[in-house]
């Protein structure tokens, strides 16, 4: 399926199996040696596409990480957006089964109004049984190596209900766990 699409460069990040036994992958899809886009792809149970899209957050990088269905047959993935993949900003965003985005949010660069800069990347995301999204990922300040453990959860419509950054001591770089 790759080679007929004739891309450039193309990755897959997640893959997870819906409840009718069909499989969703989310990764990107690069157009040139600059540009990345988000690549959601569905499948039948032969692994054969039903749909695919690719999807552009107004920058010129950007990939899903991870990918879960949620209690309403829709899709939530998480990943990053930016200028390139160094300098990105988390983002999470739902879409219904029929591929429409029913709500997208991209992690502000400085949500403390401090002034400082920071670079995000949500890795994973799960479903609480009261339909709210939990999200793990990585957070970096002005550009700092050392990065942050970010934890968030949002309530069903994104609105975001909390933010905890964690900084382990003695290690340079930290990225989002798997939490299944």
């Amino acid at each position: 399926y790759l080679h007929e699409k004739g891309m450039f460069v193309n990755g897959i990040e997640d893959l997870t199996q819906l409840p009718d036994s069909r499989f969703v992958l989310n990764g990107f899809h690069a157009q040139n040696v600059l540009v990345t886009l988000l690549w959601v792809l569905r499948t039948d149970t032969n692994g054969n596409s039903i749909w695919d899209t690719t999807l552009t957050f107004n920058y010129n990088s950007q990939s899903g990480k991870d990918i879960i269905t949620t209690y309403d047959n829709g899709l939530v993935v998480v990943g990053y957006t930016g200028h390139n993949d160094i300098m990105t900003r988390g983002l999470i965003f739902k879409v219904d089964s029929n591929n429409q985005i029913l709500w997208s949010k991209i992690l502000s660069e400085n949500p403390d109004g401090s002034g400082q800069i920071y670079y995000s990347v949500i890795n994973t995301v799960f479903e609480l049984p009261d339909h709210s999204i939990v999200c793990s990922g990585s957070l970096s300040i002005n550009g700092n190596p050392k990065k942050r453990m970010l934890l968030m959860k949002f309530d069903e419509s994104v609105k975001e209900l909390w933010r905890r950054t964690f900084t382990p001591s003695g290690v340079n770089h930290t990225y989002g766990y798997d939490m299944d």
